[in-house]
């Protein structure tokens, strides 16, 4: 912020600006209680402001992102009560900028496809955790600040050696999906705060297979299971 001020030329009877140094202002504190720390020059040598400021109407001006100043607060003198600062600018301070909205999107908004390739069926696991896992990223882009989220993972189950696992379109046959270790149920709820710009989540998925259903059971070819991660800002 920039600050002004005008003053009588004891010599020429004459008002003159003068221009003070940069300083900071507290926002938690009204301008008239704070100290000013700051010295100004109006042709007769630099003084300090807390000295001049019973003598002097102080014009305080905010410098808008335009780089032009904007008056946003004066303080009259007694000795020169009929003095008004100038206006600056073209108008008025420009309004404080309404906060927008914290947004994040999961994966461009894109669905995520992950391929198992080729299994043998003989060799599928019937422990979650045991076989071949796949892992998978996928980005979340915050804008407008942090936030944070409430992740749950919808899809119907099948229970397999004690775990929820996505339901496929093979009878006997489902994929475990788990974050950071943990197999998701559909009833948990994952608590991940994520930064302002992009961050990674990682997912993990395995074919498993219900020891309940013989490995001669399980039909062969192209097979699909599919979950819905629901991303909750809180």
């Amino acid at each position: 912020m920039k600050l002004k001020a005008i003053s009588q030329n004891s010599t020429e009877g004459q008002r003159a600006w003068g221009v003070s140094s940069y300083f900071s202002l507290d926002a938690t504190i009204p301008v008239q209680q704070q100290n000013i720390n700051a010295t100004y020059d109006y042709g007769s040598g630099s003084t300090n402001l807390t000295n001049v400021t019973l003598y002097l109407s102080l014009c305080y001006y905010l410098k808008g992102p335009d780089n032009i100043e904007y008056l946003f607060y004066e303080t009259p003198s007694p000795r020169y009560k009929d003095y008004k600062c100038p206006p600056g600018g073209s108008g008025p301070l420009p309004p404080t900028p309404v906060p927008q909205p914290i947004s994040c999107k999961v994966n461009n908004g894109n669905s995520l496809s992950v391929d198992l390739g080729t299994l043998d069926r003989a060799n599928i696991p019937t422990v979650p955790g045991t076989g071949d896992i796949r892992s998978v990223s996928f980005p979340v882009t915050c804008t407008n600040g942090s936030a944070s989220m409430k992740m749950q993972l919808n899809y119907t189950p099948i229970t397999v050696s004690g775990s929820q696992v996505v339901n496929s379109s093979i009878n006997g046959l489902g994929v475990a999906v788990s974050y950071n270790d943990k197999i998701l149920a559909p009833s948990d709820v994952t608590t991940k705060s994520f930064s302002q710009g992009t961050s990674n989540v990682t997912l993990k998925f395995e074919a498993v297979r219900n020891p309940s259903v013989a490995v001669s059971d399980i039909k062969t070819g192209p097979f699909t299971a599919s979950a819905v991660l629901v991303m909750t800002q809180q």
